[in-house]
């Protein structure tokens, strides 16, 4: 890996990118305060619109401790503690303080998944934090349908079920009340080419959650020209959301603390021709055995490929990792398309280690590359990206490998 180029952060400019299409779809563009208190505007005129929260049993791989949906005029459509049938991590009990022993008596998900239904189906959806909230959703979701309909339960566990991905479609809207305050807030971050994310600044309870981004609707809506003096800084304002963290997003639990710099690893300094900081990772290893898939509490090892790519203006290495190889082919071979200064790429055999650090209080995610596999092979690239059209659905970010 020494002989690789100094790498384009990538990963930086497909983020502002998806961003960009995300206030484009609004009617604005991205870093627009107006946009972001017009968006709002419109949510709380909107009678359709439901704000959803779950307090969780983790960070990874979480399950549901407790679900509340409430209306934009304060009523509680749904609010109910969950027993997630898994034991609650003593970190996640550090939050919101709820134990095994509060929800033993709980309804399962499984009791409740009629009421969701009713209160989510056609409206529009609000969730501080979106893509985690869905996360839990659909890990539920399936657990429930792979129980009660087993006739169409697809046989790998990577492979969401059929019911699951219908049921997901059936909020008119799923959007992120955190990306909008973001940019209503105006924080912007040069290391990440976006608007840092702010904490909720809530009870740490499903209700209580609701409630406090209800509350920043209402903030966002009135001061279009962003956040006055009177304001407090919701950095400042206490704890972050430690349970509403995405475990695949390694800038850490409210996306705060950048990764430390590689240069600070050994084994990062040997791996790696530079010891520049990494857009996504806090480690990057080469080695020449992958750790096996692992799935705890505390702890995820996902399996996959990783694409680096290579510029011409001394960049620092940049990886973005995928669970499956059709998708990492395409989109290594679209960027090398691209006006980026991106001049050459590599895809990897590759594992997404992501483990909760108590003492920096956020996760730590290190990308293990497998030596001597660079698997581009041109002459197999039709049935690659023909397998890669096959395995994409307009409803769903997920790519589903046959």
């Amino acid at each position: 890996m020494n002989d690789f180029p100094m790498l384009s952060p990538l990963a930086i400019l497909y983020r502002r990118h998806r961003k960009r299409n995300l206030w484009a779809s609004i009617g604005g563009i991205l870093g627009s305060t107006r946009t972001a208190s017009e968006w709002a505007a419109t949510v709380l005129a909107d009678p359709d619109t439901v704000i959803l929260d779950t307090e969780t049993t983790n960070l990874v791989n979480a399950y549901a401790v407790q679900i509340a949906v409430m209306a934009v005029d304060g009523t509680l459509l749904l609010d109910t503690l969950l027993n997630p049938e898994t034991p609650i991590s003593a970190g996640a009990t550090d939050i919101h303080g709820i134990t095994d022993a509060d929800v033993a008596d709980a309804p399962t998900f499984t009791d409740i998944a009629d009421r969701l239904t009713e209160a989510l189906d056609g409206r529009r959806v609000v969730i501080y934090n979106r893509e985690f909230d869905k996360d839990v959703l659909r890990r539920e979701l399936d657990r429930h349908h792979r129980r009660t309909d087993l006739a169409d339960a697809p046989d790998s566990l990577r492979k969401a079920h059929p019911a699951t991905q219908a049921w997901m479609r059936r909020p008119r809207a799923w959007e992120c009340a955190m990306e909008q305050y973001a940019a209503w807030w105006g924080d912007w971050s040069s290391h990440w080419g976006n608007f840092t994310w702010q904490r909720l600044g809530g009870e740490h309870n499903a209700a209580g959650d609701c409630r406090a981004v209800l509350a920043r609707l209402y903030d966002m809506s009135t001061h279009p020209d962003g956040p006055t003096s009177n304001h407090p800084s919701p950095r400042r304002a206490g704890r972050g959301r430690t349970t509403h963290a995405p475990a695949q997003d390694t800038r850490g639990v409210n996306a705060m603390t950048p990764p430390s710099p590689i240069a600070d690893c050994p084994d990062c300094r040997r791996s790696m021709s530079t010891g520049m900081r990494q857009p996504h990772y806090d480690h990057v290893h080469v080695v020449e055995d992958l750790p096996r898939d692992c799935r705890s509490d505390s702890r995820t090892i996902v399996r996959g490929y990783a694409v680096g790519f290579a510029g011409t203006r001394g960049f620092p290495q940049t990886w973005i990792f995928f669970a499956d190889l059709e998708p990492a082919i395409v989109f290594g071979r679209a960027a090398r398309m691209s006006a980026y200064d991106i001049n050459s790429y590599g895809v990897y055999e590759a594992a997404h280690d992501t483990f909760v650090d108590q003492s920096l209080n956020r996760n730590v995610a290190t990308l293990h590359l497998k030596a001597g596999t660079d698997l581009r092979d041109h002459d197999t690239e039709r049935p690659i990206l023909e397998r890669w059209i096959q395995g994409c659905h307009p409803q769903s970010a997920y790519y589903e490998a046959e």
